[in-house]
């Protein structure tokens, strides 16, 4: 299957949605699709190999820190390598600018397009525009493309009622697939642990604590950080280290500083090497986060992946894999009841080991299941597409699109060849199709009484045919010329005119 994958967020940023597309497309080629990534330029270049190609966009940085804005009306060249790349599936990461490119290729192709939603889309525009009237106005200019997708796949239950209150089409019909996890299961012993430390120059009897992710206040960092001034003035010891970098990240160190938790607190900054990074979750003892943004966050996966339990805020995204006191811990959104979770959750480092295998084994989901769970919806809306493009009356899965053209009075007639599992062709109709066929059925009735000429003039394209602008003006011999092409293409196989 071909699938063309659409974000606004890719690498080398840095960031959940990066890495659960980063992810996806991998395992999408190692099960043996075909996979076209486009998303926006980041104006670097990490030195990173794809088992995929990527088409990027020209774009606009520094408006909003890490997410460029794509100029996806300064690409024609691009889009029609998109379109080119002739997709089976166009899946949508993203309700940005590439969502719009998505939907004009599925549209000009005639191909399914599902769209997965990671994040909550309000809060994130409350967070960057900076005023609640205009994201809930931005918000309503957007809900449109939602409702031109043919499914609308999202990552956790907590995004249900969220996209409800959009009104979008789809709210009713939403589909919960999980995220995989981005690093292999491999949970760390204690001599890998200890190894880790020692690197890190963090003590083998630290309590050690760690957040992973971008530094902006919906992250509630500085909630982990009063959280923790609680525990500390209660005798507490520990290290809590903070790894990511954001908008927020200067305003978090003076919290730090205000809290008396220099020591304690190590703001490590924005790791871009994730076997480093799989230090650091090999050196804690426990991932916390009071996140109530984040749906299906990839970090609790990572830590999962290593052997560490993870406390979160109940009633959240977060908390949607996590069982209280058997693969992880939750606590209500309260730095009195976060303080006391901890305490409690370190009191026992035998059962906080126990809970971190316990998450290896049950929180950790992989990205082969992933794809799995989508293969049945793309086959499904596949067929249905098809049937409903051909009027009811093909249900056999298309194998190949070819996309020919015909020149009518200087303009262009585009038509999709497409091929079936069965043997059979059809033509899905491009530009211009309804003045043109008007032109045929009105003079095959008029001079012959039939229809014959329209299946002649379809023949025609679907051998291939270049009729280019020496066509002659004339009703009439335009009539003749084609007719005669159809019956030498239909006899020859191919006949080019022109």
């Amino acid at each position: 299957m071909r699938i063309l994958i659409c974000t606004d967020n890719f690498y080398p940023g840095i960031g959940g949605t990066e890495a659960a597309v980063l992810g996806y497309a991998k395992e999408l080629v190692k099960e043996g699709h075909t996979v076209l990534v486009a998303c926006p330029e980041y104006g670097f270049d990490d030195g990173r190999e794809y088992p995929f190609d990527i088409v990027r966009f020209p774009s606009i940085r520094g408006v909003i820190k890490n997410n460029p804005i794509a100029l996806t009306h300064l690409s024609p060249r691009r889009v029609r390598k998109l379109a080119d790349f002739c997709p089976d599936i166009v899946h949508l990461e993203t309700l940005a600018g590439m969502a719009k490119i998505g939907l004009r290729v599925g549209l000009r192709r005639g191909v399914p397009v599902v769209m997965t939603m990671h994040t909550k889309i309000l809060d994130a525009y409350r967070h960057d525009i900076k005023s609640d009237l205009l994201a809930r106005l931005f918000l309503r200019t957007q809900v449109a493309k939602i409702k031109r997708c043919d499914a609308l796949v999202t990552v956790a239950n907590c995004m249900v009622p969220e996209i409800k209150s959009y009104r979008c089409a789809h709210a009713d019909e939403l589909i919960v697939i999980r995220n995989g996890a981005v690093f292999e299961k491999h949970p760390a012993d204690e001599e890998e642990r200890a190894s880790a430390r020692r690197e890190l120059g963090i003590g083998e009897e630290e309590n050690v604590l760690l957040f992973v992710g971008r530094l902006i206040h919906y992250k509630q960092v500085m909630f982990v950080l009063r959280s923790l001034k609680i525990a500390k003035d209660r005798g507490f010891r520990f290290k809590y280290l903070v790894v990511g970098d954001g908008d927020d990240a200067p305003d978090m160190r003076k919290e730090a500083q205000r809290l008396g938790l220099t020591e304690e607190a190590m703001f490590i900054g924005q790791l871009s090497d994730r076997d480093k990074l799989q230090h650091y979750y090999s050196a804690a003892d426990l991932f916390i986060t009071a996140s109530k943004f984040d749906t299906d966050p990839i970090v609790v996966l990572e830590a999962a992946s290593k052997g560490v339990a993870s406390l979160v805020a109940a009633d959240t995204g977060c908390a949607e894999r996590v069982t209280d006191g058997v693969n992880g811990f939750t606590a209500p959104f309260d730095e009195e009841a976060y303080a006391v979770r901890i305490m409690e959750a370190f009191s026992d480092k035998e059962k906080l080991r126990e809970a971190g295998k316990c998450a290896a084994d049950t929180v950790l989901t992989t990205w082969e299941d992933t794809v799995r769970a989508h293969m049945p919806l793309y086959t499904r809306l596949r067929a249905e597409k098809l049937n409903k493009l051909n009027g009811g009356g093909h249900n056999s899965l298309r194998t190949s699109n070819r996309r020919v053209s015909l020149g009518v009075s200087g303009g262009v007639y585009a038509a999709t060849i497409q091929s079936y599992d069965d043997g059979t062709t059809s033509v899905r109709r491009g530009q211009f199709v309804v003045p043109f066929f008007i032109l045929f059925r009105f003079i095959a009735r008029r001079k012959y009484g039939s229809t014959h000429v329209e299946r002649d003039a379809m023949r025609v394209i679907g051998t291939s045919c270049q009729i280019r602008r020496n066509l002659p003006r004339t009703r009439p011999a335009l009539f003749h010329r084609l007719r005669y092409a159809s019956r030498r293409s239909s006899s020859q196989g191919f006949y080019s005119v022109g």
